[in-house]
């Protein structure tokens, strides 16, 4: 438990929900679409997206999947590493 709380606490809803808007409109998914491929209900995906509800990792990971991006860049944690 202990860790999913340090996991929420350190995640940036906003980000992850303006990166998930923008990275959408670019592949031309829509909520519908995008959440049926992922398995989650396409409010639960609103929600992600208007930052009030945290996605769990391995949600994080389908829809970069789908998205064909990296997590990293979905979430807006991109290294400063080259």
């Amino acid at each position: 438990m202990r860790m999913a709380n340090a996991y929420i606490e350190n995640f940036d809803k906003i980000t992850f929900g303006k990166n998930l808007t923008e990275y959408m409109a670019k592949r031309g998914e829509s909520i519908y679409t995008l959440s049926n491929k992922v398995g989650v209900h396409p409010s639960t995906l609103h929600r992600y997206k208007s930052g009030s509800v945290v996605p769990v990792p391995l949600i994080i990971s389908k829809l970069a999947k789908e998205l064909g991006i990296t997590e990293d860049l979905l979430t807006g944690e991109r290294s400063n590493q080259k």
